[in-house]
């Protein structure tokens, strides 16, 4: 085609004519391909685990990582510094993101496009990292670009380059590699002929060729024609960027890395990224931490009959697995067909008592969780009605209220009763907020500041005559409730002075210490079986009794679950390994 354009214009639009078929062909399995021309570093800090990715659940908080078993429930804590976390078909990098940041965008960009052009693959995390190193340690783009024609070389069987082929047969490899152009579709000889002369003359090698490919085909943004063409690459920088750097991924196997990549790269379409990214949501690093949990629609449902039925309604699918305790008589329960609602019917149920439904099972695996077993963020508690006789009774505060110490402190009123939206609050102290739960009896004051030492008291009447804390039966509390607030120089969590100490023998148990008088309540869980489980005396000794317990197993004793008198929590979850 002869056009009277501008050696730079006739060059892009040479190119473009390349791309017109570009993503149409289905490669075939690399058996043993490795795409990535020479070993990656290894990790400083690896972590194995048996089993495959998906038997676990992976959080992230600011101390730690958090390493879930969903078969055993067994939760196991590893530090930050932890670079890859290895499962017998994956291996997660945990610093992608941070190492994708210390070079240019524009240029972290063309390595993952070179996977793409080069293979139609998208890069694995760990050959990546180990190209951002060689880039950061001064090698240039086309010197990293002539590299990965030399490893497509060493595998020509696979590639169909070759060391020997001709500059003209190097070109139709690039239609078809990279433009999907073989076959009826394939370049006229005019075309070949005009980058093979590139070549010939020097003006540039194979694998800066590549590059420009790259280059012109993306200056085509909202071409009427071939805008496509830039958006399918954009397409797949952004598969495989979320794959290799969100997602932090690299299969274990070489054999299985080259078939799955190149099948993720595939199913990427100018329009369309969320089949190729179906094919791995929910094996990768923000797989669990970054969902959404399951939140309910609308408020549980109660119709009282013979049976009485509860229903509640999720906004997803959920998992068939559940866990409910309450004040009822069952008679039956499970998932309706929708997979999204769950009935529990009910012979008869306690005025006032509540139910409550569980996000994760008492050995910690998930109970109401979605259909990617995400549980829901807290555990959701109904209450039933009250008796006639029981309307009209005031309503009470029905726990030791909750403080928690922190950047913003935190006090938490539980009541035996649904609540209506008025309160009244005194104190010495300036509040940031001041709310209802959505439970109707949960009652919050996050501080701004306070007196340490000093009183907040809640009324049923305010000392204007307006309502305080009154029930939607329109009942006052009808005396005030009094909490007195930490005393200054309180440390603002829970301390252990004392163990974990384990003793051996017939009666084997485990003690721990506080610095302080606790509350009442308890969160331990374990590779154990429990024969009891208490506080001593003075409240500040809590001691586990085991019917048995697995050698070289753990016990967690997580921090939100033991809290002193006063609400403070530990400053995080304490675990303790059993002797082999």
């Amino acid at each position: 085609m002869k056009l009277s354009f501008s050696p730079r214009i006739l060059t892009c639009y040479a190119l473009l004519l390349l791309l017109v078929a570009c993503g149409g062909e289905t490669h075939e399995s690399r058996a043993g391909l490795s795409m990535t021309p020479a070993s990656p570093p290894v990790a400083d800090n690896v972590v194995e685990l048996s089993g495959q990715r998906t038997d676990y659940l992976i959080t992230q908080t600011a101390t730690q990582f958090q390493i879930k078993n969903k078969q055993s429930g067994v939760t196991a804590l590893h530090p930050l510094s932890t670079t890859v976390f290895k499962f017998s078909d994956l291996k997660l990098n945990t610093n992608m993101q941070a190492l994708s940041t210390s070079i240019p965008a524009n240029e972290l960009k063309i390595l993952v496009e070179l996977y793409v052009a080069f293979f139609n693959r998208v890069p694995d995390a760990e050959g990546l990292s180990y190209w951002i190193n060689e880039k950061r340690a001064g090698k240039s783009i086309k010197e990293i670009a002539d590299i990965f024609y030399g490893a497509a070389i060493l595998y020509s069987e696979q590639t169909g380059y070759t060391a020997q082929m001709s500059n003209a047969d190097f070109v139709k490899i690039i239609y078809k590699n990279v433009l999907g152009r073989s076959g009826p579709t394939a370049p006229p000889e005019e075309d070949v002929a005009y980058w093979a002369g590139e070549l010939n003359t020097g003006k540039t090698s194979k694998g800066g060729l590549i590059l420009t490919i790259l280059d012109v085909a993306h200056q085509f943004t909202n071409h009427p024609q071939f805008g496509w063409v830039p958006q399918l690459l954009d397409n797949k920088y952004t598969v495989a960027a979320d794959f290799a750097i969100t997602q932090g991924l690299t299969y274990v196997s070489g054999q299985e890395s080259i078939i799955k990549t190149m099948a993720i790269a595939n199913a990427v379409t100018p329009t369309n990224i969320t089949v190729a990214k179906d094919l791995f949501k929910v094996v990768g690093f923000a797989a669990d931490m970054r969902k959404s949990p399951p939140q309910l629609v609308g408020e549980p449902k109660l119709t009282i009959g013979s049976p009485s039925l509860l229903e509640l309604t999720f906004d997803m699918d959920m998992d068939e697995s559940f866990r409910t305790e309450g004040a009822y008589t069952h008679k039956s329960s499970g998932w309706r067909s929708d997979k999204r609602t769950f009935f529990i019917e009910m012979e008869a149920y306690e005025a006032n008592g509540r139910v409550t439904f569980f996000g994760t099972g008492v050995t910690g695996q998930p109970a109401f969780s979605s259909a990617e077993h995400i549980p829901i963020s807290e555990d959701i508690v109904f209450y039933f009605p009250k008796s006639a006789s029981q309307l009209l009774d005031p309503p009470v505060i029905a726990s030791i209220p909750q403080f928690t110490s922190g950047a913003t402190p935190t006090l938490e009123f539980k009541f035996d009763s649904a609540m209506q939206a008025s309160y009244a609050v005194e104190g010495s102290f300036n509040a940031k907020a001041m709310y209802w739960k959505s439970d109707k009896r949960s009652f919050v004051i996050e501080f701004s500041d306070f007196i340490p030492g000093s009183d907040v008291t809640l009324s049923g009447v305010r000392n204007d005559g307006q309502p305080g804390f009154i029930s939607t039966a329109n009942v006052a509390m009808n005396m005030p409730f009094i909490f007195r607030l930490p005393q200054s120089g309180t440390p603002g969590f829970s301390k252990i002075i004392s163990g974990p100490t384990f003793t051996a023998g017939t009666d084997p148990k485990i003690t721990i210490s506080f610095d302080r008088v606790m509350g009442p309540g308890f969160v331990a869980t374990g590779d154990y079986v429990p024969k009891s489980s208490y506080w001593t005396a003075d409240r500040k000794t809590f001691v586990i009794e085991f019917i048995s317990y697995t050698p070289g197993g753990t016990i967690q004793f997580m921090s939100d679950g033991f809290r002193s008198a006063s609400g403070d929590p530990m400053a995080e979850t304490v675990m303790f390994k059993f002797p082999n």
